[in-house]
């Protein structure tokens, strides 16, 4: 060695050595570190993705839900509608206005189960457009029951890239408020103390109501010639029907509650049984007969001519002009007015105290995401 060291040589050798052995093992640790870095990097990108895509998730399924509230109104309107159209106005009780709120806000709340369900609203979306194909997931979905017109939906929301995922649980509690502040609008009318119309119209709003066929009106079990100028629509059990134009026909079906016409209406035989059945014209009326029929109620706006109502019970109110036909009212308890009369008054686009119902859109009062 000392040798070496007092040979000028064989120093600059030993330093040059010396160097690349330095520089190797600096080298290598570099390179090990860089590769760990990488790897590193690699797995919090990971990570991030994978948060980012279950903070989707989150969104997305709270946004679909919140899509669905128009739909949840319009089902709540039609079920209270479907409750309270077959009362007469004077009977329309504070209780029976409950009773119509509560079964809205149930058909709705039966509404929104149903799209939670793993058959409901999608829960797993792929972002195809990415190579790695990552996606989001929704699990655990629970919702709550009813209770003081709040329910809570809680869910786990997954997010997936590259094998690694990460849970975010989105707590939505109290969000879905239903009440008469909130969902409901309950609007008894102005001071006017007009007297009601006997009838109202059972989709103002031409919303309610489903399109139907001729023949879910009519029976044709004897032969039927009858037919509809205009459009029919009805409720989903075909109890409830608007006719928006004329209607003709020579037989009614007998499970029929409420006929509301919005121009002319012409029986021709007089065979239908109007059993508990209220029927409304805004024009003119010209019915065979009414024998044998019972709790009838029918209100014409225009003209009405009756052939006869031997035995019926019920109500009949012809606001232009009435008159009974070639027949007659024997042994009958139904009672005739006219425009003379103070039972027939009423203003049929005008119902006075008639509460007026109008339902608005669940709110999302609060919403809470908190990582797993």
């Amino acid at each position: 060695m000392k040798k070496i060291l007092s040979n000028n040589h064989g120093y600059s050798l030993f330093i040059v050595v010396l160097c690349i052995a330095v520089f190797s093992i600096l080298a290598l640790s570099f390179t090990v570190q860089t590769a760990n870095s990488k790897k590193q990097n690699d797995v919090v990108q990971d990570n991030f993705q994978s948060a980012a895509l279950a903070e989707m998730g989150s969104q997305y399924y709270m946004t679909a839900i919140e899509n669905e509230f128009f739909v949840m109104s319009e089902k709540a309107q039609r079920a209270q509608s479907n409750y309270i159209n077959p009362f007469l106005p004077d009977k329309i009780t504070e209780e029976i206005i409950m009773k119509a709120r509560e079964i809205g806000i149930n058909e709705a709340y039966q509404y929104l189960t149903g799209i939670t369900k793993p058959t409901g609203i999608p829960r797993e979306k792929i972002i195809s457009n990415l190579i790695s194909k990552p996606k989001f997931l929704i699990d655990n979905v629970i919702i709550s029951p009813l209770q003081n017109d709040i329910v809570t939906i809680t869910f786990d929301s997954i997010g997936m890239e590259n094998g690694n995922t990460k849970n975010i649980e989105t707590i939505i509690t109290g969000k879905v408020e239903i009440d008469f502040s909130k969902m409901i609008l309950y609007q008894p009318g102005e001071e006017n103390y007009a007297v009601p119309p006997l009838i109202l119209d059972p989709d103002p709003d031409d919303k309610l109501l489903y399109e139907c066929s001729y023949d879910d009106l009519v029976d044709k079990s004897n032969g039927d010639k009858g037919y509809v100028d205009g459009k029919i629509k009805c409720n989903s059990d075909k109890t409830i029907f608007k006719i928006i134009g004329d209607i003709y026909y020579d037989k009614l079906k007998s499970n029929i509650n409420l006929l509301y016409v919005t121009k002319n209406l012409v029986d021709y035989n007089g065979n239908s049984s109007y059993d508990n059945m209220k029927i409304h014209v805004k024009k003119d009326a010209t019915i065979g007969n009414f024998n044998g029929s019972q709790n009838i109620t029918l209100e014409v706006l225009g003209e009405a001519t009756i052939k006869n109502y031997n035995k019926s019970t019920g109500k009949i109110c012809a606001k232009s002009y009435g008159e009974i036909g070639s027949g007659n009212a024997n042994g009958t308890d139904v009672s005739f007015y006219d425009r003379n009369n103070k039972a027939c008054e009423g203003d049929s686009n005008n119902p006075g105290v008639i509460p007026q119902w109008k339902w608005g859109l669940p709110i999302i009062s609060k919403e809470e995401y908190r990582y797993n």
